[in-house]
């Protein structure tokens, strides 16, 4: 999510926190992300979110620092049009500036690369966002 050509999200209502820096969305969030050069899709659903941003700098708009997910996230990537992975877990947090995922409570990934797999989770696991990394946490 380091290099988004466009995103949308919409949400059943947002409440920014100007003094705080943050945005919450409430009601139900979708989102739609394109990565720079169009290859890679990411769609998040989830009940709740919290995003905390990163103080503007000439008149610029602000920039995500970190997004947690509440409830009932599901998180589904695709390259070049082919399904890449699936989540689904109660709690994500997104660290921009690490390009990492962490998630809680109950894990579910699938993968659907060349070699699926099925990865099921009762506590925690963190993901690198970056999909050549071979690091394992």
């Amino acid at each position: 999510m380091s290099s988004i050509r466009n995103a949308n999200f919409k949400g059943g209502s947002a409440t920014y926190d100007q003094a705080a820096n943050t945005l919450a969305v409430d009601g139900g969030i979708t989102a739609h992300l394109e990565s720079a050069q169009g290859e890679r899709k990411t769609d998040i659903r989830a009940q709740r979110t919290l995003a905390n941003l990163a103080a503007s700098t000439n008149n610029s708009q602000p920039s995500v620092k970190t997004i947690e997910l509440f409830d009932n996230v599901w998180i589904e990537t695709a390259t070049q049009g082919a399904k890449q992975s699936t989540i689904e877990t109660a709690y994500a947090f997104y660290d921009k500036g690490a390009d990492r995922f962490e998630l809680k409570n109950g894990v579910h990934i699938v993968t659907g690369s060349e070699e699926s797999a099925d990865v099921k989770a009762g506590d925690a696991i963190a993901i690198d966002a970056d999909p050549g990394s071979n690091e394992e946490h």
